[in-house]
């Protein structure tokens, strides 16, 4: 992503970010951890954390991270227990070292706002590193968004063509 799409994002306003409104592949995946209370998961990209929260709801230790920070802000004051960091989850650097690594990594419409081919490879390996040994990874994502948020699906035709990738 080049630097201005990565301001324009870090910029966006909290409330038009998307969240997915069908989670089953994601329900179906936590499925795989039988002792939630246990398992630390990460929620790369959570913007207004709605996924985050939910997951610590299920006592899953939940931890969102996200470049924007008025929606870190948000997701803060959602409250429910959740921990919530600004962060590039894309840096070439990696992600923050001090959070440690994780059970599992949900990253839901993460490679549809990244970037490009080169920011969604690098988010991924960053999410690979971040991970405890066995530990596993959802990647949700959606190269069309007309299904999301009307707002989101106005900037996304702004600031690229449709990458294709739809999936999870």
């Amino acid at each position: 992503m080049d630097i201005r799409s990565r301001k324009d994002w870090a910029a966006y306003a909290p409330a038009c970010i998307p969240s997915k409104a069908d989670i089953a592949p994601l329900e179906a995946w936590l499925a795989r951890f039988p002792a939630p209370h246990e398992a630390r998961i990460l929620d790369l990209g959570c913007g207004n954390g709605e996924i985050t929260a939910a997951l610590q709801a299920r006592g899953f230790h939940a931890t969102g991270v996200d470049l924007n920070a008025g929606a870190i802000d948000a997701a803060r004051r959602r409250g429910g227990g959740a921990v919530f960091l600004v962060g590039d989850v894309a840096a070439p650097q990696g992600l923050d070292p001090a959070l440690g690594r994780f059970d599992g990594i949900a990253g839901q419409l993460l490679r549809s706002v990244v970037g490009d081919a080169a920011d969604r490879r690098q988010a991924l390996a960053n999410a690979h590193a971040a991970l405890l040994p066995g530990g596993s990874l959802i990647d949700s994502f959606s190269g069309r968004s007309d299904d999301i948020n009307p707002e989101y699906t106005r900037h996304n035709r702004q600031d690229q063509p449709d990458p294709g990738e739809d999936g999870t």
